[in-house]
Parts: structure tokens; C-alpha cells; sequence
């Protein structure tokens, strides 16, 4: 007989009722209808009502929100951007839930790693598809249900339904893209209308982040404060301080020095991230970490007041990706080999193509393929990757470390809303940002922001630099578009020393976090950036590799 056990933390509630099933959820579900929160009573109602149909439940909420529901099955609702994972283990006639890796490894003695998945986290930083780096040991994915079904034979079934997008009749025009961004951000503030709460935004030099600064602006909220953190004379740091203070946002700057990364580098919370943050399927985002921790001391408010609001990944739903990919996007037909080439080179890139196994990343990248071509694009299959894998596992992950401390978090460009307002783009309207540069345009003009009369300045434009000129700009534009002419022909060592010096180079200092012959150690790899270290440096702390 198989024996079933539910292991999860705190932040769970547990509704119990007269239908002979558990109910589980955690996060901040709300009706997307009218934006009123979510009730007990009414939540069950609603399971009662869809048990058929998952799907029509998942397009009549917002929020963000996990839901495990155990009776004669076990089944595990995970919204679009999997605000809360849920793992499952299968071993020795016990299926184990929990939302936390190390419980279920501590249930299931004696596991072994999984290899594979061993060699998508060192290429990728994290683990494909459902696997984590233990055999045995299963992430849910997001935007689906996972109904896990224990038979007479006592195997155990696992049926994986995919949400999908609805269309809608909307213009996608910027009227209708502001009156999608007041519904999805009215209905966050209203949830705390009668709380004392201090909203904080994560202020880059890029878009995302000043949208969400602008909108707050527009709607008239007072209890903001931006942040921003690195070296102080970078591009982005200026961008940051302009922006916050034009619209007359609190200001911090975090410094990010040898003494920061010496720290953190041997505290418990980054020895330990790889299972508290990362849960052993991802990366931890580390970088904003030493950042949080002093904003929070900084705060006169508790840690439960503050809401952080990162912009992140807005980029790929409204355009950026359309001119980096012109093959992904302008062949409209299906092409397996098209979509294997760019996953591949898109992913599976912080070392050396030299290690890729196609045995282990090729064949997993295939199958993602032909499982999604219902999609029928190779844009919307690339993109269901980019958001399933990179941006879920390893970018919206980084709302871990807010969690760690003691926070809530808030991800305006994950709503539902937001989402299929752009899957309903056409892509012409799409190309380089177009119709998000005219929010951003729009908002920016109501606010009086602009920078030598732009509204779509940002750090890559070098606009802030002390001694920017036109003449400048266009010989780094040349430079830039030589380089990429130029690359194919330059040896691979050479190619290899320009990576490590910029990275020595950085405005984030990352290079203080490792001893001199742990970076050495990995030149033979060719890292593309710091993940390709942060990944390296944790499996070897938690015994992964030698």
C-alpha cells in the first residue's frame, strides 16, 4: 500500500469540510472579476464547481496563489508564475508533498542525484521540466495542475494539464494597455486599503521597474520607497536617483563593496541557498540579497508592512525578444530545428557549448517542443520556454529572498491580466517595444518625466554619462555592431579573458564573493557571467561535484 504525506510550512492554510477532502493554499488569491479577496467558503465552493475543469478556475483568478487539494488523489494548482513551488517525492510506497526540498529529502533516505539534471543546473542554472537534482524528487510546473493518482496496483499516475491562454476582442492599443494596468494595479492596492503597508521598488536604469513607479505615481500612492544598489557612479545607479526623485519617491542607495561580498560569501543564508532559496531545481538570485537585508534595517516599518514590487520580465510579453530573435519571430511556420537551435543557445549558455549533452539538455529541449505544438508558432513555443524555465525557476525565484526576510511580494507584469492583454498582440505592434514605449511615453509626459527630451531613456543609451555626445554614441553603436561581426574569428582564449575581465570589471563587484583560485579553476569553462560561478561555488559546498 502506497501511503501519502503533506509536509508544508506555515504560510499554509488548511481548510477542512464536509466533502471528505483537504484543501491547502498559501499566497493572496483574489477574484479577477471584481478584485475582492478570496474566502474559505468560497474558494472550496469554487473547487466543488470546477473539479473538471481547472482551467476555467484558473481564468477566474488573479493574485498569486498554490493550492494543493488531497482526496482520492492529490492535485496541485500552481498559478502562472508559480508564486509558491510544490515538489513531490516517490520512494520506498510513499508519495511525499511539500514546499520545501530539503523536508522531502530528509522523508526519502538514501537519494541519489540526478545526473541529467546535474548538467542542465551547471549549464543553465536550474533544472529542466519537472526534475530537481535528487532522483525521485519532482517540481510542479507553472500555469497547470498536477493530479497524482495512486492505482489498485499501486503505481502512481501523474496527469499534467497545461492552463492556456484565452483570447480576447480587445484593441490591443495603448488605451486599452493603461486601462489593463489600473484594473491589475486598483485591485493589488485595494487588498491593502485598510493596512499600513510601505511599497518598495527594486529601481533599475531599464523600463519594468520605472513603469511600476509611474503607475504608482498615477494612482497617487505616498508609502513608496526605490531602491537601487551597485557601484554609485554607474549608469544605472544615476538612472535610479533621477527617476525616484523626479517623481518624489524616498531614495536609497546600497553600496555593494569587497567588505559586502566578503560577508555574504560566508554567511549561513548564501551556504545554505541552494536548498532555503534555490531548492535545489534553480540558482539562488543572490545579488539582490545583501541589497534587501540593509534596505529592511534601513525602514522604520516591520518587515511585514513592506511589499516589494520588482519589475521583472515584462520584457518578454511586450516585444524586447522579437528583434534579438528575427528567425524565431519572422518565420511563422513550425520549425523543430529553428526552436532547438535558439532554447538552446539561449539557455543552456553560462559555460562552454562544449559541455552541452545532447543525451541529457537536447533531448528534454525536443520533447518541450513537440509537447507544445499546439501553440503552432515557434515564437510562442520559445516563449512558453523562456517563461516556464529561465524567467520562473531563476528570475521570479529571486522573490525568495523578500520571503527570507520577512516580506511580501507583489509581480504586476505576472497577472493574468497582463499576460493575455500581450498574447493577444499582433507581433508588428510588438517590434521593438513599440506600444510599451507609448506607455512609457504616455506616463512619463503625465509625470513630467524626460531626460534631454526623452521619455524612453534608459541605462544602456549612456545618456547619463558625464561626458556623453552624440559622437560618442555612435562610434560605441559601431563598435558594438563590429564586435558582432568580428566575435566568430576571435580565439576562443582571448574571448575568454574579456569575460573575466569584465566580470572583474563589474559594477556589482561579484568577483570579491570567490578566492582567486576558484576563478581560475573555472576559466576552462568559459563562464558567461556570475551565475555560471554562483552555480559552480554551491555544488561544490553541498557536494554535488568535487
Amino acid at each position: 500500500m502506497i501511503n501519502t504525506k503533506i509536509i508544508l510550512s506555515e504560510k499554509w492554510q488548511k481548510i477542512t469540510n464536509e466533502k471528505n477532502y483537504e484543501v491547502f493554499y498559501t499566497g493572496y488569491p483574489i477574484l479577477r472579476k471584481d478584485g475582492s479577496p478570496l474566502t474559505q467558503n468560497l474558494l472550496v465552493e469554487m473547487l466543488e464547481n470546477e473539479r473538471n475543469d481547472y482551467n476555467n478556475l484558473f481564468h477566474k483568478l488573479a493574485g498569486s496563489y498554490s493550492i494543493v487539494i488531497k482526496s482520492e488523489n492529490i492535485i496541485i494548482i500552481s498559478d502562472a508564475v508559480r508564486s509558491t513551488p510544490v515538489f513531490f517525492g516517490i520512494n520506498n510506497k510513499l508519495l511525499t508533498l511539500s514546499d520545501s526540498v530539503d523536508k522531502l529529502a530528509y522523508e526519502n533516505k538514501n537519494l541519489e542525484i540526478n545526473q541529467s539534471a546535474l548538467h542542465d543546473f551547471k549549464m543553465a542554472g536550474f533544472c529542466v521540466g519537472n526534475e530537481t537534482l535528487f532522483e525521485n524528487i519532482y517540481q510542479c510546473l507553472p500555469g497547470s495542475a498536477l493530479e497524482l493518482s495512486i492505482k489498485e496496483n499501486e503505481s502512481i499516475l501523474i496527469k499534467h494539464h497545461n492552463f492556456k491562454y484565452e483570447s480576447n476582442s480587445i484593441t490591443p492599443d495603448l488605451n486599452h494597455l493603461v486601462q489593463c494596468l489600473d484594473k491589475i494595479f486598483n485591485r493589488f492596492i485595494n487588498l491593502d486599503i485598510n493596512r499600513n503597508v510601505t511599497y518598495a521598488i527594486p529601481l533599475s536604469g531599464g523600463y519594468d521597474s520605472r513603469v511600476i513607479a509611474l503607475m504608482f505615481k498615477r494612482l497617487g500612492l505616498k508609502n513608496v520607497v526605490c531602491y537601487t544598489y551597485g557601484k554609485y557612479s554607474s549608469e544605472e545607479v544615476k538612472i535610479s536617483r533621477y527617476v525616484a526623485r523626479k517623481l518624489g519617491y524616498r531614495w536609497e542607495y546600497i553600496p555593494y563593496s569587497e567588505d559586502v561580498w566578503s560577508k555574504f560569501k560566508d554567511s549561513d543564508l548564501y551556504r545554505n541557498s541552494l536548498s532555503s532559496l534555490g531548492n535545489y531545481c534553480s540558482v539562488p538570485h543572490v545579488q539582490d540579497l545583501p541589497a534587501i537585508e540593509r534596505l529592511v534595517s534601513r525602514l522604520s516599518v516591520s518587515p511585514k508592512q513592506l511589499v516589494f514590487v520588482p519589475g521583472i520580465s515584462a520584457d518578454l510579453n511586450t516585444g524586447a525578444f522579437v528583434s534579438k530573435f528575427p528567425q524565431i519571430y519572422k518565420n511563422n511556420k513550425f520549425s523543430e530545428m529553428c526552436l532547438y537551435k535558439h532554447i538552446k543557445k539561449y539557455s543552456f549558455n553560462l559555460i562552454s557549448s562544449h559541455y552541452f549533452n545532447k543525451g541529457f539538455s537536447g533531448n528534454k529541449i525536443n520533447l518541450f517542443i513537440n509537447s507544445n505544438t499546439y501553440l503552432k508558432y515557434n515564437y510562442k513555443i520559445f516563449e512558453k520556454w523562456i517563461s516556464n524555465e529561465k524567467v520562473v525557476k531563476y528570475v521570479a525565484n529571486s522573490v525568495r529572498g523578500y520571503e527570507h526576510y520577512g516580506a511580501r511580494w507583489w509581480l504586476p507584469f505576472w497577472d493574468l491580466d497582463f499576460i493575455e492583454f500581450w498574447d493577444n498582440v499582433p507581433l508588428d505592434i510588438k517590434v521593438d517595444q513599440a506600444l510599451y514605449k507609448d506607455l512609457i511615453d504616455f506616463l512619463s509626459l503625465g509625470n513630467n518625466l524626460s531626460f534631454k527630451g526623452r521619455t524612453d531613456f534608459r541605462d544602456s543609451d549612456l545618456l547619463f554619462s558625464t561626458n556623453f555626445n552624440k559622437s560618442r554614441m555612435n562610434f560605441i553603436s559601431k563598435h558594438i555592431d563590429l564586435k558582432k561581426k568580428v566575435k566568430p574569428y576571435i580565439p576562443s582564449f582571448l574571448l575568454n579573458r574579456v569575460r573575466l575581465s569584465k566580470f572583474i570589471r563589474s559594477d556589482m563587484r561579484w568577483h570579491f564573493m570567490f578566492s582567486k583560485s576558484f576563478i581560475n579553476s573555472m576559466r576552462k569553462y568559459k563562464p558567461l557571467n556570475v551565475v555560471a560561478y554562483v552555480a559552480h561555488d554551491l555544488l561544490i559546498r553541498n557536494k554535488f561535484i568535487k
